[in-house]
């Protein structure tokens, strides 16, 4: 394998060279291997599943009767194009025995199964041609590569525009799972559900989940079966699908635990879901659920900010803790762009690949009769009314319209009036906009109505002139509030904050993200003498809402959402589980279960971050906090304290338990080193992916050694992870007098087995660098490729050093570069 990844440096990076762990022995013979095989054959397909290739060529067809090469094609869910290349020798070749006969005959009969065969003679071609259709069958050249590559990279175009597409569900009614809060709790979820479902009734069979005493539906929905999540946890398996409306709010506490048991289609109403965990935590509802998903989804440096003084707050609006919830989900929907946007900014480009944007339903006002409205309201008819609607508080820039307000030429108009449709914050903000009123004598002209019921939301609509909907800060969640001011025809006033901003300039008056307060004055004085402009944008707000936010259409996207994840089903973990599961003898075989689990954490994954794994195998288990131990520990620290979206810091030390050698996480030493709370870490076996980078600082030699010798860095280097290692100094070797009689031995098998297993050797000076370049290209064994160099410098000030801003996985990367940025330390004072 590493031979094969140095001839393809260059063409391809490490993380595009996937490397597949069959389970051993699958010797045809062994009558015992024949479940190992059927379970190294469903893994290999779920592998190439997740990585949505649209061609597979696979080489060797004949080959695996005795080794461990494994060959299916179709055994999992609906896969890529399949192309196999038939060689003439494997062709023509006679099975040896009656065994060897079973498997050709078996592998013949993947040649009828395959979309493509590339036959590199006569003979293979006449083979194939028995087996499937001749236009399938083509023949190339066993000496032009390129031909049989042109044929295989058309292939998919042409499979594509011969319509054979990945399968559609029938349009039967299926049974769906609707899990949601309803009318009348006082969240816009449970009024976007009630939106919804009619329109939803004639493709599914709906039976509503729901964890409240009360629910108030119209008679079409309320004749709907109805159940709570304990009754659903009992039934999932009865239904086709289930379906889960997840906000931030604890009305969605219940479907955390649900989802994780019963996976289903997930509409995320809000990006981040940390204010409900943290509120369970807080509350003992769901002990340490916040601190869990905190790591879980952002590591360390997240989990440590959560536990500063007084930064709950903060940390609640830095990390959206929903990972768990975006594993769990078998698709996701969501209402903008914005929230693609945020899934690809936290966790990698691929992290939205399963994701549908459905529009936030809107129906047509069922009624509007703006006189009526006022004067249930109490407003005069020649009142210009403006509102903002939605909970007051900081997140709204309800301070912000209200000092407008109080600076623009409104004000003085005694036929203007503000009001503000929400409840006012509880805190101090409330206090001080309270005041704010008081003070300027405005309580004539501006207005706190408090939490309103739906009908007089709906009177508010009706009697306004002009709506003002602002926002500071965006957690992924669509503003259902400024829809409503559009579906009303109001013309509305908003800023370029998260989904706002794709909002039509033409349908909207738009201000920047961050605007000045008189922009905001410019914007109210203007529409407010503009009768014309205001008539304009409130049209053009109406017509977007009847084309785009119609619940018939918004059904319809969901139909097709939920079809897709139908289909992506067949090939995902969820099926994959339990058909393992069917196997008894290898459920039965802990060294099976043990592989099968690590080839699945290795399996290609959207969400999967990069990880940066800091070898700390030394101070882990005696940190004498001088030399060498004070780099590691520092520059540790300082890593775990940065923050860099798709990146993860792991501590990672070498361990021999259960009687081979293997890196497990250094995660109890992480947090005693942190001074945080963490009950629930424990120090597993790493999972890893290609493109990680293993980073070693510390100095382990006979581990380090003995691993090499155990295949450990081999392993490594086969899946894609770069090995890296810190070489502080060689005076072990070149001053040997000084150091104890055992320490140049030592120290000269630790310097040629690194050279022997890393991907790159980091020096602390250039000068290092130099003497590590002679000092090992005089040995009598150099190593086996070419070797890389890099200086990366130790810091200063060890005691004082400030975080070095330093991206994680640069902190690497970036010592090959002049300049590179120095990471913390206090010298390399070493006693080895």
């Amino acid at each position: 394998m590493a031979e094969l990844r140095a001839r393809l440096a260059g063409l391809l990076a490490p993380q595009h060279i996937r490397v597949f762990d069959p389970l051993l022995p699958l010797q045809l013979r062994q009558a015992a291997s024949a479940e190992r095989r059927r379970a190294s054959e469903l893994v290999r397909e779920f592998t190439i599943a997740q990585l949505v290739a649209d061609a597979v060529l696979a080489c060797g067809p004949f080959d695996g009767c005795d080794d461990a090469s494994v060959l299916s094609i179709g055994e999992f869910g609906h896969g890529p194009l399949v192309a196999l290349l038939l060689d003439p020798a494997a062709a023509a070749a006679a099975p040896s025995d009656a065994a060897e006969q079973v498997f050709r005959d078996s592998r013949l009969a993947l040649l009828g199964r395959a979309d493509l065969v590339l036959a590199l003679s006569d003979a293979a071609r006449e083979q194939a041609a028995a087996r499937l259709d001749e236009r399938r069958v083509l023949q190339r050249d066993a000496a032009d590569p390129a031909g049989a590559a042109r044929a295989l990279l058309a292939a998919p175009e042409q499979r594509h525009a011969g319509g054979d597409t990945a399968p559609v569900p029938p349009r039967t009614r299926r049974r769906l799972a609707f899990v949601t809060p309803l009318p009348p709790e006082r969240t816009g979820i449970a009024d976007y559900a009630a939106q919804l479902l009619p329109a939803m009734l004639d493709d599914f069979e709906i039976t509503l989940i729901v964890q409240q005493e009360e629910v108030v539906l119209s008679p079409a929905l309320a004749a709907l079966p109805r159940h709570d999540t304990a009754w659903l946890a009992e039934h999932a398996h009865e239904f086709d699908q289930l379906l889960y409306q997840f906000g931030n709010s604890p009305f969605h506490s219940d479907m955390f635990g649900l989802l994780s048991q019963h996976p289903g289609v997930v509409v995320l109403h809000d990006f981040f879901l940390s204010s409900v965990l943290a509120y369970e935590q807080m509350t003992g509802g769901i002990p340490n659920a916040w601190s869990d998903s905190l790591f879980h989804s952002h590591g360390f440096g997240a989990l440590q900010a959560s536990q500063l003084p007084d930064n709950h707050a903060a940390a609640m609006n830095d990390f959206p803790c929903n990972l768990e919830v975006l594993e769990g989900a078998t698709r996701i929907i969501v209402h903008s762009e914005h929230a693609l946007q945020l899934a690809q900014q936290w966790y990698g480009p691929e992290a939205a690949r399963n994701w549908t944007v459905v529009p936030l339903p809107r129906a047509a006002p069922a009624l509007q009769d703006r006189q009526a409205a006022r004067a249930a309201l109490g407003i005069a008819d020649d009142t210009f009314l403006v509102c903002t609607f939605g909970y007051i508080g900081p997140s709204k820039l309800s301070d912000v319209l209200v000092d407008a307000w109080l600076a623009s030429s409104l004000h003085q108009d005694p036929n203007c009036m503000l009001v503000l449709v929400g409840a006012n914050h509880a805190g101090e903000f409330g206090a001080r906009l309270t005041d704010t009123i008081d003070d300027a004598g405005a309580g004539r002209t501006v207005r706190i109505a408090g939490w309103t019921d739906d009908a007089a939301y709906h009177q508010y609509l009706q009697a306004a002139d002009l709506g003002v909907q602002l926002r500071s800060i965006s957690r992924g969640e669509t503003s259902a509030a400024v829809l409503d001011v559009m579906n009303y025809g109001l013309p509305a006033i908003v800023n370029a904050n998260g989904s706002m901003a794709a909002l039509p300039h033409d349908a909207v008056w738009m201000l920047p993200d961050h605007f000045e307060k008189a922009e905001l004055v410019a914007a109210l004085e203007t529409l407010h003498r503009d009768r014309e402009r205001r008539d304009e944008l409130g049209g053009r707000a109406r017509d977007l809402l009847r084309s785009q936010h119609r619940p018939d259409h918004c059904a319809a996207r969901y139909r097709d959402a939920l079809d897709l994840a139908m289909v992506e089903a067949e090939s995902s973990s969820h099926a994959l589980l339990p058909a393992l599961a069917s196997l008894p003898s290898v459920g039965a075989d802990d060294t099976a279960l043990r592989t099968l689990a690590a080839a699945l954490a290795r399996a290609p994954s959207p969400l999967a971050p990069r990880q940066l794994l800091v070898d700390v195998s030394t101070i882990v288990q005696h940190d004498l906090k001088t030399g060498i131990e004070r780099v590691v520990r520092t520059q540790l620290l300082e890593l775990l304290r940065l923050r860099q979206h798709g990146v993860r810091i792991e501590p990672v030390y070498l361990s021999a338990e259960g009687g081979s050698w293997h890196y497990r996480y250094a995660r109890r030493y992480a947090v005693q080193l942190l001074g945080i709370h963490a009950p629930a870490l424990h120090d597993a076996p790493i999972d890893f992916q290609p493109g990680d980078l293993l980073y070693s600082a510390d100095y382990s030699p006979v581990a380090v050694c003995e691993a090499a010798r155990a295949g450990v860095y081999a392993q490594l280097r086969a899946h894609g992870v770069s090995i890296n290692f810190l070489i502080h100094d060689l005076l072990p070797v070149l001053r040997p007098e000084f150091f104890p009689s055992k320490s140049e031995r030592i120290h000269a098998n630790w310097l040629r087995c690194i050279a022997a297993n890393a991907d790159r050797l980091l020096c602390i000076s250039a000068a290092v660098a130099r003497e590590a370049e002679d000092w090992l290209g005089r040995q009598d064994n150099p190593p086996p490729r070419p070797l890389k160099l890099a200086v990366l410098h130790h810091g200063a000030d060890i005691d004082h050093a400030p975080a070095s801003g330093t991206s994680p996985a640069a902190a690497v990367e970036m010592a090959a570069t002049p300049g590179a940025p120095e990471l913390p330390d206090g010298g390399h004072d070493r006693a080895p």
